[in-house]
C-alpha cells in the first residue's frame, strides 16, 4: 500500500509537467511517434530537473510546497509553448520486418525495466548517486554532503538532482532506477527520428532504435543508478536536436531546447563537461558559416551557458573555482592534487582493461562494431561527399567529436576508471550508422533475412560471450513477436499492452526487491556490511525513530538509508580544524591532523544526535589519512560505543547517548 501511495503521489506531482511536455512535443514534432516520444521525455525530464532544482535551492521540499513548485513549472511550459494539444501521431502501417524490430526494441526496454524495478546495485549508486538526493530531501535543501577522503560533494549535481526528482515527494528510491532507462529510451527515439529525417526508411530507423538498448555495455549500465548512460543519452539527444533544428532552417525553439539539453549534459558528469561544450562549439562554428543559421546559433549558446552554468555556480561561490577540485592553472588555482596515472601508461594491458567480457564492460562484438564505425563513416564520407544530404554532412560533427573524445579519454583518463566512462563517446558515434544504413538499402525479398541477421548481431552485442543471460531476451521478445505476426495495422498500439502489464506488475517487483535487498547488498559490498545495514534497519523499526549514522569513509552510505525514512548518514570531523570540506581546510591534511581530543569529538557526536558509528578502516580514499582516530576513540569508551559488527576492516557501533556525559 505504501508503494502504491508513493506511485500515485508521484503521478499527481508530475501530471501538469507531463501536460506541458505533451504540449511542447506536439509543437516541435513533425514526424511519427518516435519523434514525439523523444521530445516528450526530454522536456519532461528537464521540467523535473527544474522543479527539483528550484525546491532544493530555496528549501521548498515540504510536500505541499513542492507540489506548487512542480505545478508552476508545468504551467510555465504550457504558457511558453501554447496550450493547444494535438493527439499522438497515428501509428504507421509497418511491414513485418519493421514490426519485428520494433518488438525487439520494446522487449529490450521492458527487460531493462524489470531489472531496474527489482535490483538497486552498483558501488557509486550507494556512494552518492542515491545518497546525495536522499540527504537533500531529508535535510530540506541542496547542501554539500561530505564523504571522508573523497571530493564527491563538488561533482556536477544534475544527475543526482534528476534522481531526486524521481524520489520526490517521500525520498523513496524505488522509482529512481528508471531514470537511465527513460533517458536511453528518449535517446533511442531521437536517433530513430534523425534516421527518418535522413531518409533512412522505417527499417533503418527501427534498427537504430534497437541498437542502443541492444548494446551490452549500455543496456547493463542503464539498469544501475549511475550517470554514464544518462550523460550519453542527453549528449546524443542534444546532438540530434541541434541537427534537426538546422535541417529545419534554424528552428529557434529547437535551438533553445538543444542548448538546454547540452548545458544539462555538461552539468551531469565531468565526461559531459568535456563532451557537451566540444560538440556544441563545433556545431556553432559550422552554423556561423550560413547566414540563415546565425540567429539559430544565438539561441543555442545562451541556453547552453545558462543550463551548464547553474550546475557550477555553487562551486564557484563556495570555493572560487567552479570546477573544484580540478585546478585550471592561474585562472582557478584552488583545487586538490591527485596522483592518478593515465590508462595509456599500460599499452599491453589496454585490451584486458577495457574488453572485460563481463556485463558492465565492452565485449568483442561491441568493440568490433563501434571501433570500425569511424573508419567506415569517414571512408563513405570521402567517396560520397558530393551526393550527401545536408543532414548527412552534419553527421560528420558527432562522429569526429566522438572519435576525439575516445582518444582524449584513453590518453588522459585515470587508470582507476572503468569501461563505462567511455559510454558518452560511444553513444555520440551512433549517428554515423545512418548514412551507412541508407546506402545499404535491401531489396524487399531480403528484408526478412536482414532482420534475422540484425537479431543475431544484437544478441551478440547484448550477451557475448553467450550464457544463460541470453535466454531472457527471447523470453521477453516472444509476446512482441506473436503480436508482430498477428497484428498489422495496430501493432504500434499493441506494443503498449505489455508495457501496461509491466506497470501492473510493478508492486510485485518492488516487494521482490525488498526481499532481495540483503542479497543485493552482499553483491555490492560483502556479507559484513550487508549485516551492518540490516542491524541499522532493525534498530529503525524496533525504536520507531530515524537513525543518525556517523560515517567514517563509507562506500555504501545509502544502504543505511534505503526504505528507512528520516535516516541520515553524516560525516563528523575528528580534527581540530572541525571541518569535513576540503576547500575550507586549505591543506587537506588538516582534515584529520592534528586530531581533536576525544571529549571534543564526543561532543560533536552528541550535538549531531548520532545513534550509530560506522567505520571503514581500510578505505582506499584519496586523502584519508590517520584512519584509526575514530576507531581508537570508540574502543576507548566501551560504555558509550556498543560493538554491533566487528570485522577488523569494518566496524559498526551503537551509540548509547545516555552514557555520553560530557562537560558543557
Amino acid at each position: 500500500m505504501y508503494y502504491l501511495i508513493v506511485f500515485v503521489s508521484f503521478i499527481l506531482y508530475n501530471a501538469v509537467p507531463a501536460v506541458g511536455a505533451w504540449c511542447a512535443a506536439s509543437r516541435m514534432n513533425r514526424g511519427g511517434r518516435t519523434g514525439f516520444l523523444a521530445f516528450f521525455l526530454t522536456v519532461w525530464m528537464l521540467e523535473g530537473l527544474a522543479s527539483f532544482g528550484i525546491a532544493a535551492s530555496f528549501a521548498l521540499f515540504d510536500p505541499s510546497v513542492y507540489f506548487l513548485v512542480s505545478l508552476g513549472v508545468g504551467i510555465a511550459v504550457c504558457l511558453l509553448v501554447g496550450l493547444r494539444r494535438k493527439k499522438i501521431p497515428s501509428a504507421e502501417e509497418y511491414g513485418l520486418p519493421v514490426r519485428v524490430l520494433l518488438g525487439l526494441g520494446a522487449a529490450l526496454f521492458l527487460l531493462i525495466g524489470f531489472k531496474c524495478a527489482i535490483i538497486h546495485s552498483g558501488t557509486d549508486t550507494f556512494l552518492y548517486h542515491l545518497y546525495f538526493p536522499a540527504m537533500w530531501i531529508r535535510m530540506g535543501r541542496l547542501t554539500p554532503i561530505a564523504i571522508h577522503g573523497l571530493p564527491c560533494e563538488y561533482l556536477p549535481p544534475y544527475s543526482e538532482m534528476l534522481y531526486g526528482w524521481l524520489m520526490m515527494p517521500t525520498g523513496t528510491s524505488f522509482l529512481a532506477g528508471f531514470l537511465q532507462p527513460l533517458a536511453l529510451l528518449g535517446a533511442a527515439c531521437a536517433l530513430a527520428m534523425l534516421a527518418g529525417i535522413c531518409s533512412c526508411g522505417p527499417l533503418g530507423s527501427m534498427l537504430l532504435f534497437t541498437l542502443l538498448p541492444g548494446t551490452g555495455i549500455l543496456c547493463e549500465n542503464a539498469m544501475l543508478c549511475y550517470s554514464d548512460v544518462l550523460t550519453g543519452s542527453f549528449l546524443l539527444t542534444g546532438t540530434v536536436f541541434l541537427i534537426t533544428g538546422a535541417v529545419r532552417g534554424g528552428d529557434k525553439r529547437l535551438g533553445i531546447l538543444a542548448g538546454l539539453v547540452m548545458g544539462c549534459t555538461a552539468g551531469m558528469k565531468y565526461s559531459g563537461l568535456l563532451a557537451a561544450p566540444l560538440v556544441t562549439g563545433v556545431f556553432c562554428i559550422v552554423f556561423l558559416f550560413r547566414k540563415k543559421w546565425r540567429p539559430y546559433t544565438l539561441c543555442i549558446i545562451p541556453a547552453a551557458l545558462f543550463a551548464g552554468g547553474c550546475a557550477y555556480l555553487e562551486n564557484f561561490l563556495r570555493t572560487g573555482n567552479p570546477f573544484y577540485p580540478v585546478r585550471f592553472g592561474a585562472v582557478f588555482p584552488q583545487g586538490i592534487d591527485f596522483f592518478r596515472p593515465p590508462v595509456i601508461s599500460a599499452w599491453p594491458q589496454l585490451w584486458e582493461f577495457f574488453v572485460t567480457g563481463d556485463s558492465w564492460g565492452f565485449n568483442l562484438p561491441t568493440v568490433l562494431l563501434y571501433g570500425s564505425l569511424p573508419a567506415a563513416f569517414f571512408l563513405f564520407f570521402l567517396l560520397k561527399r558530393r551526393r550527401l544530404h545536408l543532414c548527412e554532412r552534419l553527421l560528420l560533427v558527432p562522429v569526429c567529436c566522438g572519435t576525439v573524445l575516445f582518444f582524449v579519454h584513453l590518453f588522459f583518463y585515470p587508470a582507476i576508471a572503468q569501461p563505462r566512462q567511455f559510454i558518452p563517446a560511444v553513444m555520440l558515434l551512433t549517428p554515423g550508422f545512418i548514412p551507412l544504413l541508407r546506402a545499404c538499402k535491401m531489396p524487399q525479398r531480403f528484408r526478412r533475412l536482414s532482420v534475422a541477421a540484425a537479431f543475431v548481431v544484437l544478441l551478440s552485442l547484448y550477451a557475448f560471450p553467450f550464457t544463460t543471460k541470453c535466454l531472457f531476451l527471447p523470453l521477453f521478445f516472444l509476446p512482441f513477436l506473436a503480436g508482430a505476426l498477428l497484428f498489422r495495422k495496430r501493432y504500434a498500439d499493441f506494443v503498449a499492452v505489455p508495457v501496461l502489464v509491466f506497470l501492473l506488475l510493478l508492486p510485485a517487483c518492488f516487494l521482490l526487491r525488498i526481499k532481495l535487498k540483503s542479497y543485493t547488498y552482499e553483491q555490492v559490498s560483502d556479507p559484513v556490511r550487508s549485516r551492518a545495514a540490516q542491524c541499522v534497519q532493525d534498530d529503525f523499526f524496533s525504536t520507531g525513530r530515524p537513525c543518525r549514522i556517523a560515517s567514517v569513509a563509507l562506500w555504501n552510505s545509502y544502504m543505511f538509508m534505503e526504505d528507512q525514512p528520516g535516516n541520515l548518514v553524516l560525516a563528523i570531523s575528528p580534527s581540530e580544524k572541525d571541518t569535513v570540506h576540503p576547500h575550507e581546510a586549505g591543506d587537506i591534511r588538516t582534515l584529520r591532523n592534528p586530531p581533536a581530543s576525544c571529549e571534543v569529538w564526543l561532543k560533536r557526536l552528541r550535538n549531531a544526535g548520532i545513534t550509530h558509528l560506522a567505520i571503514e578502516v581500510n578505505a582506499q580514499h584519496n586523502y584519508f589519512e590517520n584512519n584509526r582516530i575514530e576507531l581508537d576513540y570508540a574502543l576507548a569508551h566501551p560504555d558509550v560505543f556498543e560493538p554491533v559488527v566487528n570485522d577488523e576492516s569494518f566496524y559498526l557501533f551503537r551509540v548509547r547517548r545516555e552514557k555520553m556525559i560530557l562537560p558543557d
